[in-house]
């Protein structure tokens, strides 16, 4: 055996480590990012329900809060028609 077999030998098992498809660490990383990408995902879908749940409470609540300001202003209207206010 020649040292320059042992170098490529070894050169070659380096890189399959590195690259290989089954259990490299290229693969490695990608399966990390991966599952990065589908947990930010899920935190994502999440906080966009809370989002919309919020954003119904306070449509609700806007809703409630024109109709007091309109009977509001009506009883002001029947007020002043009551006490001859202009």
């Amino acid at each position: 055996m020649r040292v320059t077999d042992g170098i490529a030998h070894a050169a070659e098992e380096s890189l399959n480590a590195i690259t290989n498809l089954a259990d490299g660490r290229i693969k490695t990383k990608e399966d990390s990012i991966q599952q990065r990408i589908e947990d930010l995902d899920a935190i994502i879908s999440g906080r966009e329900v809370a989002i919309t749940r919020r954003e119904k409470q306070i449509q609700r609540q806007f809703i409630a809060m024109e109709e007091a300001m309109a009977r509001f202003q009506n009883q002001a209207s029947f007020l002043s028609s009551q006490l001859g206010c202009k």
